[in-house]
């Protein structure tokens, strides 16, 4: 038995769903998805410097956090598509997050440095901070509540660029890599406040 799926049935049902807060009022579809994704990575790389070299002996293992950034990605040109009234700004994360995660599973795979990946997601962070946060945020940031959530997902973006510059200086360390695994939990949970938060704005 085949399960065939016709992508435009697919997309015109996506279009069906509620847009973005900002245009209908409703809750952000995207939002509590995307941020449950960032948590359970987040934590699923913590787990990974607890197990140290055994996790990587796994392809599939090794493989979660790039595979994660390119479905985030495919997930956010799909919000880009439902929710038309910030279609540059969900492109531009879309974009960032496939090429994001198309680098860091190079260097996975041992094709680039860390040092080659780096120098892409350093400035992915602190743009992509840029877009979700003081871009995206809708409403006065001192009396909106929306508006500031939104800018706290910016700020746990640029603390995470933050982090791999110190990388970059310092060299590897336990705990710059748990650091880094715990401000992706970070990202996730600042993704679910602004959908917690909606209603205040």
């Amino acid at each position: 038995m085949m399960l065939v799926v016709d992508p435009g049935d697919l997309l015109g049902t996506a279009g069906r769903l509620p847009m973005h807060g900002g245009t209908t009022g409703g809750p952000l579809p995207g939002h509590p998805f995307f941020g449950a994704g960032f948590l359970f990575i987040g934590s699923l790389m913590v787990v990974e410097q607890l197990a140290g070299g055994i996790w990587s002996r796994a392809y599939w293992r090794r493989m979660l956090w790039p595979g994660a950034l390119l479905a985030a990605g495919v997930g956010m040109i799909i919000v880009s598509y439902v929710q038309t009234d910030s279609k540059s700004l969900h492109l531009t994360l879309a974009m960032l997050l496939l090429l994001g995660g198309y680098t860091e599973g190079q260097y996975r795979l041992g094709k680039i440095s860390r040092a080659s990946a780096d120098a892409f997601a350093i400035p992915a962070l602190i743009v992509g901070g840029l877009v979700i946060g003081p871009m995206h945020a809708t409403g006065n940031l001192m009396s909106s509540t929306l508006a500031q959530t939104h800018l706290l997902v910016g700020m746990v973006a640029w603390m995470l660029a933050a982090v791999k510059l110190m990388r970059v200086r310092f060299g590897p360390t336990l705990a710059l890599e748990y650091s880094f695994a715990s401000g992706v939990m970070m990202l996730g949970l600042s993704l679910l406040l602004v959908q917690q938060f909606h209603g205040a704005h």
